[in-house]
């Protein structure tokens, strides 16, 4: 019986040493440390304008076509700060939502990772930094600034 308590510690002992031991083999990448000021006109606009995004060049959110009108950046701004989902006098999630900036329908859109349901549509997903400056931006209070 005493030989068995000691292998029994034995085995314990052994386990939490071989434990111990995990080797990380894959490296996680640093998540995007969130940027400290984001501003509207140098940051948050210039996104809808590139090519890369295809918010305009593909005519999507253009005058008329698919709210929000993102076709310059004073009636984007006023677009995303006011406007909802749904155009119904109810309303729905607001494009900017300043008191749950993760519910905010332009934050998720760009942030999906559902090609359904992503913008922009057809094009690659956008960076990282561009998310996290979205989501500070609207957690500042979606100024135009």
């Amino acid at each position: 019986m005493n030989i068995k308590i000691k292998l029994h510690h034995l085995l314990i002992i052994g386990a939490m040493v071989l434990g111990s031991c995990q080797k990380e083999y894959v490296q996680k990448q640093p998540p995007t440390p969130p940027p400290t000021s984001v501003s509207y006109s140098l940051d948050i606009a210039p996104a809808f304008a590139a090519t890369t995004s295809g918010c305009l060049g593909s005519s999507c959110h253009n005058a008329g076509v698919n709210p929000p009108d993102l076709s310059t950046p004073s009636i984007a701004y006023t677009a995303l700060k006011t406007g909802t989902i749904q155009s119904s006098s109810a309303g729905g999630p607001a494009y900017c939502d300043t008191v749950n900036p993760t519910n905010s329908v332009f934050y998720r859109r760009i942030h999906l990772t559902t090609p359904d349901d992503q913008m922009p549509v057809g094009a690659s997903a956008l960076s990282a930094d561009y998310q996290a400056k979205v989501l500070k931006w609207i957690q500042d209070g979606a100024k135009n600034n």
